[in-house]
Order: C-alpha cells, then sequence, then structure tokens
C-alpha cells in the first residue's frame, strides 16, 4: 500500500509539471524577433472602404484603421512569424491569454485576403494594392 501512495505521489508530480502551452507562447527575455515581410506584401494595401490600410516595409508592419495606428514595431515587438512564403504571410502572438493571429493570402496579383483572428475567430477582409 505504501509503495502504492508512493508511486501515485511520483505520477501526479510529474504530471502536474508538464507544460500545456507551446513554446512559441512562452515569452523569453531578450528574444525579439524581428519581422521581414516578403517582397510581394510590401507596399501599401487599402480594404474597399478606405478605412483600412496595411503598410508592409522591409521591417515593420503598420495598421492604420480610421485614427487608430498600429504599429507592429513599438506595439507588438514579440509577435512570431509562423509562415512567409511566396503567397502566405502569418503572424502570431498571445495577448492576455488570447492566441492572435494575422493572416495574408495572395491569391491574384494585387490582391490579399487578410485575417485579424483571436481564438481563431475573425472576418476575411480583402484588401487591394494601389
Amino acid at each position: 500500500m505504501k509503495r502504492a501512495t508512493i508511486i501515485l505521489m511520483l505520477f501526479i508530480g510529474l504530471a502536474s509539471c508538464a507544460v500545456d502551452e507551446p513554446l512559441d507562447d512562452v515569452f523569453i527575455p531578450g528574444d525579439q524577433p524581428s519581422l521581414s515581410p516578403p517582397a510581394w506584401i510590401q507596399g501599401t494595401w487599402y480594404d474597399e472602404s478606405n478605412t483600412l490600410a496595411i503598410r508592409f516595409r522591409t521591417d515593420n508592419i503598420v495598421i492604420t484603421k480610421s485614427d487608430e495606428v498600429l504599429n507592429f514595431e513599438k506595439d507588438l515587438p514579440y509577435v512570431h512569424e509562423d509562415f512567409n512564403t511566396k503567397e502566405l504571410y502569418q503572424l502570431s502572438l498571445v495577448v492576455n491569454g488570447q492566441r492572435q493571429q494575422y493572416i495574408f493570402e495572395q491569391s491574384v496579383p494585387n490582391t490579399v485576403s487578410y485575417w485579424h483572428k483571436i481564438m481563431g475567430y475573425g472576418p476575411e477582409i480583402v484588401l487591394s494594392k494601389r
């Protein structure tokens, strides 16, 4: 009985040490990834109503909606690049325990589908380059 209790306590202790969150979501001091948007997305993109503008530079992204400005370099320094391909650019970060994703997908030239997903949900916005 004593042996079974000790084994059970060891099992519970080891199970409680397991980490449920992926390593990408863990903040490591001094680990500041830099952004490098692909060449196909660099420039300024607008939504249909011209209320949203997203400007991609070689090392930064600035999103402007109405009077609000989100500068990734200053406001989201710990964003992580998930995918950087010739048709898909995806970033993610965790804010207050909620995973946020910025997804940009090019299917035709000068048109990008954009999603800002929070916990997996977010509408598609079509952007065009002007």
